[in-house]
C-alpha cells in the first residue's frame, strides 16, 4: 500500500512492475490522495496531534505530524515526531522521520493502466467496494488490474 508513491518516478516503476507479471497476472495496486491536506483541514507547517492512545500500563503513545504540499508538482512532505510517555508525561522514547509522498489521481491510474493493456478488475474506494463514495473523492483507492 503506497509504497508506488514513495518513489521520485512512479510511472517507470508501475511499468516495470507491470511487465514483470506474467499474462493474466493481476496487479493490486493501493495509493493516496491527500484530500485533508490539499483542503487545509491542518494548517501547513504547523504541528498537530494525530493519534494519541493509553496503553495498559498507564503510559501513552502519541504522534504529532506537520506537512508542507506543493499541489503544483503533486507532492507532500510530512513529519512524524512519535513519543512514549510515562504516567507522569514525561517522554520515554521518541522517534522522528520524514516521508515525501507523491500522488495520482484516480482516472490517470486507471488510464495508465489502461494504455498498457490492463484489465481492470475493481475500483475500490477508501478499501471498501460497497462503498457510495466516488473513486476520486476517496483517500485511499485500490486498483486491481490483470495483464493481458
Amino acid at each position: 500500500a503506497f509504497t508506488l508513491q514513495l518513489v521520485d518516478t512512479p510511472l517507470p516503476v508501475l511499468d516495470g512492475l507491470l511487465s514483470a507479471l506474467n499474462p493474466g497476472g493481476v496487479l493490486y495496486l493501493s495509493l493516496f490522495v491527500p484530500h485533508a491536506e490539499l483542503e487545509g483541514e491542518q494548517a501547513a507547517g504547523e504541528w498537530h496531534r494525530d493519534r494519541e492512545i493509553s496503553l495498559e500500563d498507564g503510559s501513552k503513545a502519541t504522534v504529532e505530524t506537520r506537512y508542507q504540499i506543493a499541489p503544483e508538482i503533486r507532492r507532500l512532505q510530512r513529519e512524524h515526531h512519535y513519543r512514549l510517555l510515562n504516567q507522569e508525561d514525561e517522554v520515554v522514547e521518541e522517534h522522528r522521520c520524514k516521508e515525501t509522498i507523491g500522488w495520482f489521481e484516480p482516472h490517470e491510474v486507471l488510464a495508465h493502466l489502461e494504455e498498457r493493456g490492463c484489465e481492470i478488475l475493481e475500483a475500490i474506494p477508501d478499501f471498501d467496494p460497497g462503498s457510495e463514495t466516488s473513486l476520486d473523492e476517496a483517500t485511499v483507492f485500490t486498483i486491481v488490474a490483470q495483464r493481458a
